[in-house]
């Protein structure tokens, strides 16, 4: 079986967009974003190699720009499916650190409030690996990494985690 690389693969689906311009009168209009891996200040990288690590660096102004090309569309896609990798991973154990700070969970939210059309957000493995947190409160708190994560929901809902 022969292999294609991301980039030649993403280079064709882009020429085939033209081809789905003429829709009929029955059509639902969707993009699908995958990936989009949103960090913040807090990110200490490196990813494993330079091109991830660039990757990541610039995620949340390729998110920004996706959701602007989408918005500007004329007609618009009537939803978003954005699926898998929604931020990138945790930056602390600590619950309370989410509450006294602004952290990639708040950034990926902004960026996704601006949407004119509905978004779909399911997560990837990056989403679903919620650290063991510690509070004050609590101990031995971690997320759900199968279904549905009542604190990674949250997070996504009011922009801020919850317990």
């Amino acid at each position: 079986m022969a292999l294609i690389q991301r980039r030649t693969f993403l280079s064709m689906a882009g020429a085939a967009l033209p081809c789905l311009a003429a829709p009929g009168p029955n059509t639902f209009r969707f993009a699908v974003i995958a990936d989009s891996h949103i960090i913040d200040p807090m990110y200490k990288g490196p990813e494993s190699n330079p091109e991830d690590t660039e990757y990541i660096l610039h995620s949340s102004e390729r998110l920004a720009a996706v959701r602007d090309f989408l918005n500007a569309l004329k007609p618009a896609p009537e939803r978003v499916f954005l699926v898998g990798d929604y931020f990138h991973n945790y930056p602390s154990p600590d619950i309370d650190f989410y509450f006294q700070n602004e952290t990639r969970l708040d950034l990926a939210k902004k960026i996704t409030d601006g949407f004119r059309m509905p978004i779909h957000v399911g997560f990837g493995n990056h989403d679903y690996a919620v650290p063991r947190f510690r509070t004050k409160h609590r101990t031995n708190c971690s997320g759900v990494s199968s279904g549905s994560s009542p604190i990674i929901r949250s997070s996504i809902r009011s922009g801020r985690l919850s317990t």
